[in-house]
């Protein structure tokens, strides 16, 4: 679970997104549907491929994208 945590201040910013989502979701459930569909894409075309390319599990990768979505998988996309 500990590997799931924030790892800086915009992994926290994106998380925190959620939240916000969430609250929106009494009015709308849209916003949280783009949030998670965005997410989603970014797992299906970038951090699959780079998670297989850097041998990481691909369970760790997909729960890490939709959780923080670039802020993730941006900097091990730049190592």
């Amino acid at each position: 679970m500990k590997d799931y945590l924030p790892k800086d201040k915009h992994q926290g910013i994106a998380l925190a997104l959620y939240a916000i989502m969430i609250a929106l979701v009494k009015a709308t459930v849209i916003p949280l549907l783009l949030l998670v569909g965005a997410h989603l894409g970014e797992y299906l075309l970038i951090s699959r491929k780079l998670a297989c390319e850097k041998g990481l599990p691909q369970v760790n990768t997909a729960v890490h994208t939709l959780l923080y979505g670039f802020t993730w998988w941006k900097p091990i996309r730049d190592e």
